[in-house]
């Protein structure tokens, strides 16, 4: 069976892409982390979720996975220095679902110091991340 190519530029797609975004959240850690960045001050970065989180095929897994690909790009916008105060926290598990993430969140996240800025992702094919 092949796959039928998508037509991005189409009506249907951009109302799909419309529907996909229930929630923007609230931005204010996020803009505050980026400050503390800009400062120089040390800030946390944590990605918790499943398998696509953990890096699920990226090569190689820990340089190519979303979470280090957005953090890297985090880094090179707001930090000053190259050896900036910046820390990365990857705590991606395959089949994290939403009640073992907030589990692990405690485990992973806030035993490390916790975070300016959060990232989660779980069972996105089984539920909705909490």
């Amino acid at each position: 069976m092949s796959e039928t190519s998508l037509n991005f530029e189409s009506q249907a797609y951009r109302d799909l892409i419309a529907k996909s975004l229930l929630h923007k959240g609230h931005n204010a850690r996020l803009k505050k982390a980026i400050e503390k960045t800009k400062r120089g001050e040390p800030v946390t970065i944590a990605y918790i979720g499943g398998s696509i989180t953990q890096g699920a095929g990226a090569e190689p897994i820990h340089m190519n996975c979303y979470a280090y690909q957005s953090f890297h790009l985090f880094k090179k916008m707001f930090a000053p220095t190259s050896n900036s105060s910046l820390r990365f926290i990857k705590a991606g598990l395959g089949g994290t679902p939403s009640e073992l993430g907030v589990i692990r969140y405690h485990r992973d996240v806030l035993r490390e110091g916790g975070s300016q800025a959060r990232y989660s992702h779980c069972g996105v094919r089984r539920e909705r991340c909490r």
